[in-house]
């Protein structure tokens, strides 16, 4: 289930005319942004325990790439995923990595969240059911997967954020499994950048 919860990513655009804005805006805009960093507050629920263990850190989001999780509190560690493989690194700095075909749900799961971002809704309609709503400024995109052995696992995942003329910013995004644990991100502070910086690179290359 870890590889599921570090599933991730977000970022967005801005219309007037927000009841007529649809998913595939919303999806180009997000591709739009080369590099976006930011803050994020996590909390992941656990049904079996009853309690829900906080982190927080920040974000970097490269739609070309993929989305790195900083956590800084309470332990320094970082999440790594993009569509062909996932990588972590603890606190002494080791990393492991494991490549999208040793595991069919957690490509399947990089593949819709991935295709989100960069514009690429066909790669999702072909794996997933989507609903999309906006309202005003705030819109929310809902995944449900097709897949029988992600489904026996996963409920959804729901990406929400906001629009406005000069940015569009995915500001939050919430997992929920079948037996009920959830792993639910806020993101704020939003900056967008032209470059990935040296470090992040090595996090996004095939070979780190």
């Amino acid at each position: 289930m870890k590889k599921i919860f570090l599933i991730l990513t977000m970022t967005i655009f801005a219309t007037t005319a927000f009841a007529q804005t649809n998913l595939q805006e919303v999806s180009v805009a997000l591709s739009k942004a080369k590099v976006v960093r930011g803050e994020f507050s996590l909390e992941r629920f656990s049904q079996k325990m009853n309690r829900a263990i906080k982190s927080s850190g920040v974000f970097t989001i490269a739609p070309e790439h993929g989305i790195i999780w900083f956590t800084q509190n309470p332990i320094k560690t970082t999440q790594v995923v993009t569509k062909n493989f996932m990588l972590t690194e603890n606190s002494h700095g080791k990393r492991t990595k494991i490549q999208s075909d040793e595991n069919k749900i957690y490509l399947q799961m990089a593949i819709l969240t991935s295709a989100l971002f960069s514009g690429d809704l066909s790669a999702i309609e072909r794996s997933a059911h989507l609903d999309f709503s906006c309202q005003g400024e705030n819109w929310r995109v809902e995944i449900f997967p097709n897949d029988a052995s992600i489904k026996a696992m996963l409920e959804k995942i729901s990406i929400a954020g906001k629009f406005s003329k000069e940015t569009c910013v995915a500001t939050e995004m919430r997992i929920v499994s079948k037996n009920g644990d959830s792993t639910f991100y806020q993101l704020r502070g939003h900056k967008f950048f032209d470059t990935l910086t040296n470090n992040e690179k090595s996090f996004f290359e095939e070979n780190p």
